[in-house]
């Protein structure tokens, strides 16, 4: 089972310690420069996802937990 767990570091100091350790560990480390979105796009996106979510239980049940 492949899973992606994506990492932001701040700086190229920190990319370098996450890719090291993931040799380390013995996994695959895939660097790639982040995408440069618009404000409009990321709003966008965003007001794409907002309304996706579909549960048979409301918001108020899932809040109880």
């Amino acid at each position: 089972m492949t899973t992606t767990l994506v990492l932001e570091p701040t700086n190229d100091s920190d990319l370098h310690l996450l890719l090291s350790l993931a040799q380390r560990l013995g996994v695959k480390a895939t660097a790639s420069p982040a995408a440069k979105l618009s404000l409009e796009e990321r709003e966008r996106r965003f007001l794409a996802l907002f309304g996706s979510w579909q549960s048979d239980e409301s918001g108020d049940e899932l809040n109880k937990c």
